[in-house]
């Protein structure tokens, strides 16, 4: 399962949506400021980051930003109670896998993390199965370039003995 860094200032909706996210198997690190969020981030890997927006001092979009200079390839989920034109494109900016509005359901947020941890595996498997290919494409060239040589080499060796 996932290490999850969970965001979020109301301290009774980050332990009951922490204790739901540790049945499902993960492991979950509470942060209740954007700057303790990114002192977090300096010493830990983290798999994903779920974030309030609205808090006092950093914000969470703010906060992911921070952190994502620490981890540039960070995965990261927006949550909010206050909706405002400002944070979506704020939150894409900062490269939000997904953004969803309080209150949202259970449901919606776990299928919302197993469908980012999923494509991120996918993504994954894709680049081994690539790696692959072209290791197995450069042996194939090396094989058909000494090939040519020798033929090459041959039609020499022939035009040589005609003259």
């Amino acid at each position: 399962m996932a290490i999850i860094l969970l965001l979020e200032d109301n301290e009774e909706f980050r332990t009951i949506l922490s204790e739901n996210l540790e049945d499902e198997g993960h492991t979950v690190l509470q942060a209740e400021s954007g700057r303790q969020a990114i002192d977090l981030g300096a010493k830990t890997r983290f798999d994903l980051v779920i974030t309030d927006v609205r808090m006092a001092g950093i914000d969470g979009i703010d906060a992911l930003a921070g952190l994502r200079k620490l981890h540039p390839h960070l995965r990261s989920i927006v949550i909010t109670g206050y909706a405002n034109d400002e944070a979506p494109p704020r939150a894409i900016k900062q490269g939000a896998c997904d953004y969803l509005y309080k209150p949202f359901k259970l449901s919606e947020l776990l299928t919302s993390i197993e469908r980012i941890l999923n494509s991120e595996d996918e993504t994954n498997r894709g680049q081994v199965a690539l790696a692959s290919l072209m290791g197995g494409f450069g042996k194939l060239m090396t094989a058909v370039g000494a090939l040519l040589s020798n033929q090459q080499l041959k039609l020499v060796e022939s035009a040589r003995r005609d003259a």
